[in-house]
């Protein structure tokens, strides 16, 4: 049987700033039908939470438990642009593309394949 793993965690080099770490900043996607991430049909997958464990304040997890596996392309996205970024505790954004500046989404993908 196919399954998403259990949560996806994140690590980074700082200690994150636990209220910027939410669904809307650590977002989890599908592609859709047309097999492509960034198009009109990916379909976004809510996690049962997404939380900056006390004891590793350095990570942040996002429980996937119960969420349907489809035979996909996924795609993860930490916000560090807008308003709506993860920030460190000084309140710098995260450096998603890591060119060293403050500011910059990091996305990753994956695919779920028999």
């Amino acid at each position: 049987m196919l399954a998403l793993p259990d949560s996806i965690t994140v690590g980074f080099d700082r200690e994150l700033n636990a209220p910027s770490v939410t669904t809307a900043t650590f977002t989890l996607t599908r592609a859709g039908a047309d097999g492509m991430l960034g198009t009109a049909d990916d379909v976004a997958i809510v996690p049962a939470s997404v939380i900056v464990p006390l004891a590793n304040p350095r990570s942040a997890v996002m429980d996937l438990k119960g969420t349907p596996v489809v035979l996909d392309r996924y795609g993860i996205t930490l916000l560090g642009t807008s308003s709506a970024a993860i920030l460190d505790l000084s309140g710098n954004a995260l450096d998603g593309e890591g060119d060293g500046v403050a500011g910059g989404d990091f996305t990753a993908t994956f695919s779920v394949a028999k």
